[in-house]
């Protein structure tokens, strides 16, 4: 299911998709006073570290690198949910 565009809304308004993207830098000045904006960049945390882990680890060790067969599944269902949101 596809979230509506304010079920990604931050109760203070802010996107959670670019709150996301500025994760690599410091808050901003919204974010440093913004209680919505704190909670979701501290859950947010973890992901980032992971993630930034992961990629260290992939760049490490080409083994680690999926299939194609990986990569066309997973653009299959990327295709799939295209689709189906113009659908809708």
């Amino acid at each position: 299911m596809n979230p509506r565009p304010d079920d990604r809304r931050l109760g203070c308004g802010r996107d959670i998709d670019e709150l996301w993207a500025a994760m690599p830098h410091p808050p901003d000045e919204h974010e440093r006073d913004c209680a919505f904006c704190q909670e979701a960049r501290a859950s947010m945390q973890p992901l980032v570290q992971a993630t930034a882990q992961m990629r260290t680890e992939e760049l490490e060790d080409p083994d680690r690198v999926p299939d194609a067969g990986v990569l066309a599944r997973v653009m299959e269902v990327a295709r799939a949910e295209v689709r189906r949101a113009r659908l809708l």
